[in-house]
């Protein structure tokens, strides 16, 4: 993947005020594996094998027969139970969501409201079923014989899940109030999302799960304890990463072949230095001093010659993938550096530029341009053997804008201007923001590459809005 990053000139960063080892610390990213696509029925279904739950449920049953249960085996099928819960929940509140939004066309009103109906109606019954399959292992978990670890587990993926359903039928609970026909036309189906979330509420008061909202209390807890039940489960699908600089063991041969070549012009210096002027005598001393002088020049000129010929084939840094059950799944090269008008690709340049409505506009906008660059390589037999179900990768990347903020003017401006209406001049206030362009390549092996291109407005406060470009063929 290529990264380039159009930033005002105005905004003052550069190769010296914000170095790659500024970037690096403003960046962070993560490797996970993308949550695989199960639909709730499917994972209530006792004969699905690939279904945490049922998979849970045949550890239990080994256990009762045999003895002890695999501790990382079953922690890694209930967070992956939740995290599937999880998303099938939000893709289904999203979809009726848009399904609401959509019933502001008068002409389609009663087709879609019968949709809506139907899709609270399928969200409600799958929640109904998995929560039921799951809670119906309740007594196989919390049986006094079991390991505490085992009661804790349970419990946690059971509020988890209370939670996660709660949250997204309240924001689909939400979206239906804002549409009082509609509200009025659903009410049945209304009671029906109303009557969930209350039982959920209720189900973890009775539990004892301390992710209950007190209306009149500070509920500084209940942020904390949703937060950290949700880190728990997505664990499972996050990848470690082992950072390390690239090239290491180069860099410290380039360095001794620089020392190397110091000493030698030093040593022939200094012989060359005791025939010419004898050996105590004050040119030899007078020779010596300046030999070591250049030794030492010669020395950081050659490290640093040789070091910029190597960065153009090294990488910054070399990250190694490793995944608890597999090991070493794979490798993330990353770079960062500055690059010239001149040495921009005429395609990135054009895609830049391909909503500017004049040629002049570019001239205008003087840029500075910073390219970011990663490779991933993932052994994906390797994957495959070890999780079957685990198989995409999502390669996320969060970038601190503080450095960017720091020279922006402020936020809103006042202009003057005459009003006829007035016959006056009156003070106009007008936003003052700044557009950084984002122009990405993705690249994948035997595939054609996809380029997007986003813009970034931004003031001294922060990011305001965030536009996807068309890109011009």
């Amino acid at each position: 993947m290529e990264t380039y990053l159009f930033v005002p000139r105005s905004l003052g960063l550069d190769r010296h005020s914000y170095p790659r080892d500024q970037f690096y610390a403003d960046a962070q990213a993560y490797i996970r594996f993308k949550t695989p696509s199960v639909p709730l029925p499917a994972l209530a279904d006792p004969d699905n094998a690939d279904s945490p739950l049922q998979r849970a449920r045949r550890l239990i049953v080994a256990a009762n027969g045999a003895g002890e249960i695999d501790p990382d085996r079953m922690r890694r099928e209930l967070r992956l139970l939740g995290c599937l819960v999880r998303a099938n929940l939000r893709d289904a509140a999203a979809d009726i969501r848009a399904k609401v939004d959509r019933l502001d066309d008068p002409g389609e009103h009663r087709v879609l409201a019968e949709d809506v109906r139907q899709a609270i109606g399928r969200l409600l019954r799958d929640v109904s079923a998995i929560l039921s399959s799951f809670r119906d292992l309740r007594p196989d978990f919390l049986q006094t014989k079991r390991p505490a670890w085992l009661r804790e587990l349970f419990e946690y993926v059971d509020e988890y899940l209370s939670i996660s359903a709660e949250s997204y039928l309240t924001a689909v609970l939400s979206r239906l109030d804002a549409h009082a026909a509609l509200r009025d036309a659903l009410s049945d189906t209304r009671q029906a999302v109303t009557q969930t979330i209350v039982d959920e509420q209720g189900h973890r008061q009775g539990a004892g799960y301390v992710s209950v909202l007190d209306p009149d209390g500070e509920n500084r807890h209940y942020i904390y304890r949703k937060g950290a039940l949700k880190k728990f489960m997505s664990s499972v699908l996050f990848l470690e990463i082992h950072k390390e600089r690239e090239g290491r063991g180069i860099s410290n041969v380039v360095a001794g072949i620089a020392a190397a070549v110091a000493m030698l012009f030093s040593t022939i210096a200094a012989i060359w230095s005791q025939g010419a002027y004898g050996l105590n005598s004050f040119p030899f001393v007078l020779a010596i001093v300046i030999s070591y002088v250049f030794k030492d020049r010669i020395k950081e000129w050659l490290r640093t010659y040789f070091s910029g010929l190597m960065s153009r084939w090294l990488y910054d840094y070399s990250v190694l993938i490793h995944d608890p059950v597999a090991g070493i799944v794979g490798r993330c090269r990353e770079s960062f550096g500055y690059v010239t008008d001149s040495n921009l690709p005429t395609e990135i340049k054009r895609l830049r530029h391909c909503d500017s409505s004049s040629v002049l506009e570019a001239e205008s906008k003087p840029e500075g341009v910073m390219k970011y660059v990663k490779d991933v390589t993932l052994r994906s037999r390797q994957i495959a053997r070890a999780h079957g179900r685990l198989g995409d990768v999502n390669d996320i990347i969060r970038l601190n804008i503080s450095s960017f903020l720091g020279r922006m003017d402020e936020p809103q401006q006042t202009v003057a201007t005459y009003s006829e209406e007035l016959d006056a001049v009156t003070a106009v206030t007008c936003p003052k923001a700044y557009h950084v362009n984002l122009v990405m390549v993705l690249k994948a092996e035997g595939k054609k590459a996809a380029i997007d291109r986003f813009r970034i407005i931004m003031d001294k406060q922060g990011i305001r809005d965030l536009q996807v470009v068309e890109l011009s063929a």
